[in-house]
């Protein structure tokens, strides 16, 4: 007890080294317990999983582009890829990805799965309320974030829902979601049993326990094979496919976006490289820091330890002291960098882009800074004091430590060096940021709103003769309000969006060459919505049949230098080349570290799709989206 108060005179007589020392270390260690924090939730992504490393996702590869997680069993082929002597569960799903239920006259917009009893056998989820069964064709469970927003502090269990295709489903159980941050994001689970003809193709995961196994299907996966073998004439299209663990699938940027663009979540390995690495110089730069001041202390105590050790005291007490000074001063700092991430946690989530929960990892590390940050700091500083003989230490009484200005010189070195370079790196990543904010994406983003104005149930099974007449006559009245809104300069309704549409087809050029690039089928009206710029040609005033631009980067592709004579062919499209009539500036479809992709804009006079491209007269986008008419009409909108 002497011991402790001792030390806590001593912080609190030096006050400036104290609170220099405090503000240092805080910051260092609330900075890298944010990003350890960080990096622990990336590390342990779907750990609500029974085995991530035996539990695959079956990655399928459309003509070698594209991958996408889905099943092997096209066309009811390859059902015994896996012997099923080494399957301990197997579960399919189907996403239903910006889709809605209905309650007491409100529409709410949610992204859920149809999945059966086996999905819970291999992703574990704790019920909140009633039971997690999906017997029942109408059983729905929610999620306890998704139960809240539709029934608030109600009971839910029971309660009838309209989902989209027209029929009720009656929430059978809440679920208690895991912590770990999860692949895929949804509010609600569907049966199976309800339908078997949903919009989407499945995706598969497997819980195999023999690794022989799964080379033995990843071998007879590579072997490329026809996705319609009984339609060669028509498609000709081939596919692969392999088994990818879950603790990968996270990381597979290319194949989380082309199968989950809005429910699901991915992860950047390098990012996690640069975390860790700015982690650990932080960390270091701040204990140096502490150790330094507290260097500058003990010379000026030199006199007081020699004395001690002259007058015999032991070095179990030498070093208790030593360690109580330290051991106080950072607790007090775990307690400030605390208080600094429960303060900045909301700005923190935000520049994350995920919600960083409380949990165990939390104590742990608290304990390991608090237990071996001390220890270490202090068996250096006791092993500097040591290391000098009685005899020796009175012939420089006072001077004890003057034989550490070299050390202290190293450290100053190494402080000011890793400074130096994480203030270069913060400069880098903000010029690479404001880069990638700055630079334009290549088309037009001002006062563009893309809307679902139509709406087609995810459930085939739900139309009917009746249904397809309801919509024309629903489109009519659509496009009728839109040409007639004085405040809309232009608009065209396509199954695509400029950006986030990366779909690779096979051409072929007019020397039978072959070339992968992103086909768009549009309108006149969509040039003139983002403002694409023509490098040469341009669109006919009548387009008889089909005719194509090209993108820069697609003609390039290509080896065109011109479009006199250019075609392109694709037997998914059409029966017999297309005519090239003009070439516009290569745009960013995605992230900009992507670069502009090649793409073939295949022109028709003919509107398709539910999803409308809507450009604005200038600073009219707010009152168009404002107008009652088309808001009761519209299902979901993402501004540009």
């Amino acid at each position: 007890m002497k011991t402790i108060i001792y030390a806590w005179r001593f912080l609190v007589r030096l006050k400036s080294y104290t609170i220099i020392n405090l503000i240092g270390l805080s910051l260092s260690l609330a900075c890298c317990i944010i990003l350890l924090r960080y990096i622990n939730s990336e590390l342990s992504v779907d750990s609500n999983c029974v085995d991530r490393s035996s539990v695959y996702g079956v990655s399928v590869m459309w003509d070698g582009d594209n991958p996408v997680l889905s099943i092997a069993e096209m066309d009811q082929r390859d059902s015994m890829y896996i012997d099923s002597r080494y399957i301990i569960a197997r579960a399919r799903l189907t996403l239903l990805e910006q889709d809605y239920v209905e309650y007491g006259g409100e529409r709410y917009i949610m992204n859920g799965i149809v999945a059966d009893n086996e999905f819970f056998k291999i992703f574990r989820n704790e019920p909140a309320q009633g039971y997690l069964s999906l017997d029942a064709p109408d059983a729905a469970l929610l999620t306890e974030e998704f139960a809240a927003r539709i029934f608030g502090n109600e009971n839910p269990i029971g309660r009838k829902l309209r989902y989209a295709n027209g029929k009720d489903v009656v929430v059978s159980g809440v679920l208690r979601l895991p912590d770990c941050k999860r692949t895929l994001d949804f509010d609600i689970v569907l049966s199976y049993a309800m339908s078997n003809a949903w919009e989407h193709m499945p995706m598969e995961f497997v819980h195999i326990e023999s690794e022989a196994a799964v080379e033995t299907a990843n071998a007879m996966g590579r072997v490329s094979r026809y996705i319609n073998p009984h339609a060669l004439q028509y498609d000709t299209r081939k596919y692969t496919f392999s088994l990818i663990p879950v603790k990968e699938i996270y990381w597979s940027q290319a194949l989380m976006y082309n199968s989950a663009p809005y429910s699901g979540n991915s992860g950047n390995r390098m990012q996690l490289y640069v975390f860790i690495g700015i982690c650990v110089m932080i960390f270091l730069a701040g204990v140096i820091n502490f150790v330094n001041l507290y260097m500058v202390v003990m010379v000026k105590r030199g006199r007081l330890h020699t004395l001690r050790k002259v007058f015999g005291a032991s070095a179990k007490t030498l070093f208790m002291q030593i360690y109580v000074e330290n051991a106080l001063l950072i607790i007090l700092s775990m307690f400030v960098a605390w208080l600094l991430i429960e303060v900045t946690q909301s700005f923190v989530n935000g520049i994350f882009g995920t919600a960083l929960s409380y949990s165990w990892f939390d104590l742990w590390i608290s304990l390991a800074f608090l237990i071996l940050l001390p220890l270490s700091v202090t068996s250096y500083f006791y092993y500097r004091c040591r290391k000098m003989m009685p005899a020796l230490s009175l012939r420089t009484l006072g001077n004890t430590f003057t034989g550490s200005m070299n050390s202290r010189m190293t450290f100053l070195f190494v402080q000011y060096l890793l400074t130096f370079i994480l203030i270069m790196l913060a400069f880098y990543f903000n010029s690479q940021l404001r880069f990638m904010l700055n630079t334009p994406p290549g088309f037009e983003t001002k006062d563009i709103i893309h809307a679902e104005l139509v709406y087609e149930s995810r459930d085939y099974s739900s139309y009917s003769p009746e249904n397809i007449q309801l919509r024309l006559q629903h489109v009519k009245v659509i496009d009728k309000a839109l040409n007639e809104c004085p405040d809309i300069r232009s608009w065209t309704a396509s199954p695509y969006y400029i950006v986030g549409f990366t779909y690779y087809m096979t051409f072929t050029d007019n020397k039978n060459r072959t070339v992968s690039a992103v086909p768009y089928m549009v309108t006149p009206q969509f040039f003139d919505i983002y403002r694409l710029k023509f490098i040469e040609g341009g669109l006919p005033e009548n387009i008889d049949g089909q005719v194509c631009l090209l993108t820069q980067s697609a003609m390039k592709a290509f080896g065109y230098t011109s479009t006199d004579g250019a075609t392109v062919f694709c037997n998914l499209i059409n029966d017999t080349p297309i005519p090239v009539v003009g070439v516009v500036n290569d745009y960013y479809p995605g992230h900009i570290s992507g670069g502009p992709a090649p793409t073939v804009f295949i022109i028709s006079d003919k509107d398709r799709g539910d999803r409308y491209d809507i450009a604005c007269r200038e600073g009219r986008a707010s009152q168009v989206e404002q107008n009652p008419q088309s808001s009761r009409q519209q299902t979901s909108k993402d501004k540009t």
